[in-house]
């Protein structure tokens, strides 16, 4: 049931904590199951420890019919109104709706170097940013890729995030812990 989250009750410091891990795309039942075990955790006051690294939510008509926008609203939800500790370690992609509700209420939000954290997949963000710039060259894949790289390295990146707000910290992936 929802393969691709991750739920376990873990210790750091002799604390209970419960660690909710994304996998790499998102259903329905993922997102059911990650917002129950945060429920959980909060009526017992556990820290969630949340680890973000996902491409996003599956792009599906049969997904969306069986309630996965419903339970990506109802995971934005319960992430906000928990009163427990939420620590967000954005580990990999944390893009758009992704960061929303995994990251934009956490109490803590550390951002792991190598990670993309943004508002927009960085490929759609330079194609509206720099579009005069690619559509004026001769290949306009060759110059969306580049341009998508560039805003990438720039504005996407840990030390980006905590720059613009999205991160409270940027860390080497050894000294997360």
């Amino acid at each position: 049931f929802g393969k691709s989250v991750y739920t376990a009750f873990a210790t750091i410091g002799g604390n209970a904590v419960g660690v909710v891990a994304t996998g790499k795309q998102l259903c329905h039942n993922c997102v059911a199951k990650a917002s129950r075990f945060v429920r959980l955790c909060d009526a017992y006051s556990i820290p969630v420890v949340t680890v973000v690294n996902t491409e996003g939510f599956v792009k599906s008509e049969g997904d969306d019919q069986a309630g996965g926008i419903r339970q990506a609203a109802r995971m934005a939800g319960v992430y906000a109104e928990a009163t427990t500790v939420k620590v967000a370690i954005l580990a990999g992609e944390a893009v758009g709706p992704i960061y929303t509700v995994f990251a934009a209420s956490a109490d803590w939000r550390i951002a792991v170097d190598g990670c993309t954290v943004a508002p927009l997949a960085p490929e759609t963000a330079a194609t509206v940013l720099y579009k005069d710039e690619i559509f004026a060259s001769d290949n306009i894949q060759q110059a969306t890729k580049q341009k998508a790289a560039a805003y990438k390295a720039e504005q996407c990146s840990a030390v980006a995030a905590v720059a613009n707000g999205a991160a409270d910290a940027a860390v080497k992936a050894a000294d997360v812990r």
